[in-house]
């Protein structure tokens, strides 16, 4: 390389390494900005606080909502709707019924990112003095909950359900609310066991449209295929236990022709997977899937079949957090180090950020150290500057984990 390709490129890593200081030099400054700048200034620094979803500006936001300037307030209640946040409804629910229509409007427009602990303040809404209002709310009464029903039909399932998600989609295939309603709330139930009743209960729904949505769904949870009968004998016969031993068990029937959508299914990471998954990768007819899914339920990188069982008999008696961890200190692997690295950011546990810290962080490699840094990232809320920056939070933070 000549002296002017290696001046560049020290130059480029210059600015690669100088940029989260520069990004957080620019939230420092918009804190300011919003706390104590005048005009445009203070708006925009607010609604760019709320893009970003910078923690630390939340008591400012929440203080600019009593401010006695109308744009200051319709700018923090913008950037605190960016949040998408439940517990920010205690905050916008009473605002939703500001004599200001500006007011009350942007309030019921910010709580639809709230879900369904803002339908209270929205079904309230809907008795505004100003249409627009009243119009805004009945915008945003769908995007929170995610059925487009009559707001009578809304507030009895909230009623019924007393907030819960589950028990609100239920409650609206138990109602009259029509067929739009019902094929949303067939879609957004749960790939839980508790889902299976109330979509075989709706099998017996005068709508084949709605049939056909609930058939549809019951498929994709169980991965077979059954006629309305047949569908009613299998909950009937179904043990009690998680969706994923349905899914395995629907894998290991041969006469199931949901097989291959079954180790598809499996693709999720959970240890139950695991050994439902292996038994498949040996059927040649199975095998290619079933080893793809390996590496989303193990979190680990692909390998040989051979491989994978020498693995198993190794990690057979661990968990899946235990064997994360085990493959972040396989020194031969870096690649593997860095995959098990990237899989904890979707194991909230205490152990999982400890791990992350112990044995990832300090790696020589610097991709496992990249890994490291984005899953802690997305467990912990922040991202602080360097190992003792990880540390100093930890020990902050720790005492919220359980």
């Amino acid at each position: 390389m000549t002296r002017h390709g290696i001046r560049l490129g020290a130059l480029a890593a210059a600015l690669l390494a100088a940029r989260p200081a520069a990004a957080q030099e620019t939230r420092e400054s918009l804190l300011e900005k919003a706390s104590s700048a005048t005009g445009a200034a203070r708006t925009a620094a607010m609604e760019r606080l709320g893009m970003l979803r910078e923690e630390r500006a939340l008591p400012v936001l929440r203080a600019a909502l009593g401010d006695g300037a109308v744009e200051v307030r319709r700018a923090a209640i913008g950037a605190l709707g960016a949040f998408g946040r439940a517990d920010l409804v205690a905050d916008l629910g009473p605002l939703a019924a500001d004599p200001d229509p500006r007011i009350a409007g942007d309030a019921a427009r910010a709580l639809a990112s709230a879900g369904l602990p803002a339908v209270p303040p929205l079904l309230a809404a809907l008795r505004h003095e100003s249409g627009g209002v009243r119009e805004a709310a009945e915008a945003a009464l769908v995007r929170a909950c995610g059925i487009s029903a009559r707001a009578a039909v809304v507030e009895e399932a909230w009623k019924r359900s007393k907030g819960d998600r589950f028990a609100f989609h239920a409650a609206v295939l138990a109602l009259d609310a029509g067929p739009r309603a019902h094929r949303e709330a067939v879609r957004a139930l749960p790939d839980e066991p508790r889902s299976a009743e109330p979509l075989v209960r709706t099998l017996g729904s005068a709508g084949e449209t709605v049939r056909a949505a609930a058939r549809e769904r019951l498929e994709r949870l169980a991965c077979r295929r059954l006629d309305d009968d047949g569908w009613r004998a299998w909950r009937l016969a179904e043990p009690e236990g998680p969706v994923v031993a349905w899914r395995a068990a629907a894998l290991a029937d041969p006469a199931n022709p949901a097989r291959l959508a079954a180790a598809r299914a499996l693709a999720v990471p959970d240890r139950g997977a695991v050994a439902p998954l292996l038994a498949a990768a040996h059927d040649p007819a199975l095998a290619s899937t079933a080893l793809d899914a390996l590496t989303a339920a193990t979190g680990l990188l692909a390998r040989p079949l051979p491989a994978w069982d020498a693995w198993w008999a190794a990690n057979r008696g661990r968990s899946r957090l235990e064997w994360l961890q085990a493959a972040l200190l396989d020194a031969s692997d870096a690649p593997n180090r860095a995959a098990a690295a990237r899989s904890l950011a979707g194991e909230r546990d205490r152990r999982s950020v400890e791990y992350l810290l112990a044995c990832a962080l300090p790696d020589d490699d610097p991709v496992v150290r990249g890994a490291a840094d984005s899953s802690l990232a997305a467990l912990i809320g922040a991202r602080p500057e360097g190992a003792e920056g990880w540390a100093g939070l930890w020990k902050r933070r720790r005492a919220e984990w359980k």
